[in-house]
């Protein structure tokens, strides 16, 4: 029989604030394409545009606490989470830049914007899977 991954069975503040958190960057970014593509199709209104850039700048709030709250919460999740989240604000501080100089007509940063919102999706929506998983715990079962 294969042993099933422990959930975390700690449920401190941190931990708890971790998984909403994560999984609120995960929502948001989930609505950024939309936004963009709203706008996209009908770029005669710029509230789509606007309200891509606003939603971007509120990841980053989440990113950070996110970030403090994994720190936080280390002994639980391990110092790898700390570590997963911190390159995910990286990510998220590049991101902002580059959608800054795309919408100045740098063509070369949204070539690159593009495809890192793509993997930032995948990062924002790995979080809060990880969230719920004990990975200290696992560690010891091997």
């Amino acid at each position: 029989m294969t042993q099933q991954a422990p959930t975390i069975q700690d449920k401190s503040g941190p931990v708890w604030g971790y998984r909403l958190m994560s999984i609120l960057t995960a929502v948001l970014l989930l609505v950024q394409p939309i936004l963009i593509a709203q706008y996209i199709a009908d770029s005669s209104h710029t509230g789509f545009k606007d309200a891509h850039a606003v939603v971007g700048d509120v990841i980053f709030v989440t990113v950070v606490l996110q970030l403090i709250l994994a720190y936080l919460a280390r002994r639980t999740f391990g110092i790898g989470m700390v570590g997963q989240n911190f390159g995910l604000l990286v990510l998220v501080i590049i991101q902002i830049v580059l959608g800054t100089s795309s919408s100045d007509g740098h063509a070369a940063a949204k070539e690159i914007h593009i495809p890192l919102g793509v993997f930032l999706f995948g990062m924002g929506l790995f979080s809060p899977f990880m969230g719920f998983y004990d990975l200290k715990a696992q560690r010891r079962l091997r």
